[in-house]
């Protein structure tokens, strides 16, 4: 079973839908492509620990991000974010969060708020 899956500086404009079957992946890193989106399916990843999507096009999360309930490290610096989705307050593992240089940015949700060990 896959624990890692690293896919840093290709020309990847998508990601499959079917990643969500990967369900034992702890790492997945997919910094310095040219991803838009993430797709739902990430939400089955309930044992992700890190998440690197770095240097892409994203201009949005999914709201399934919510159900990460194991993610400890989200890296997106370096996009297009306008705005976060409320659920990203259910990652209560949440110990690292870069959202540096999302120059659409202005607003952080409220629900951020619960999120105790960031």
């Amino acid at each position: 079973s896959m624990r890692g899956l690293l896919l840093d500086k290709n020309d990847l404009k998508f990601l499959p839908s079917n990643l969500g079957t990967l369900r034992s992946l702890k790492t997945l890193s997919v910094s310095e492509n040219k991803l838009e989106e993430v797709p739902d399916t990430v939400g089955m990843l309930d044992q992700l620990q890190e998440l690197h999507a770095d240097g892409n096009k994203l201009t949005k999360l999914p709201a399934t991000i919510g159900d990460l309930k194991s993610l400890e490290k989200l890296t997106l610096r370096n996009n297009d974010i306008s705005e976060l989705p409320p659920e990203i307050g259910s990652l209560l593992q949440l110990s690292e969060l870069d959202i540096r240089d999302n120059p659409n940015l202005h607003t952080m949700p409220l629900e951020m708020g619960r999120i105790e060990s960031l």
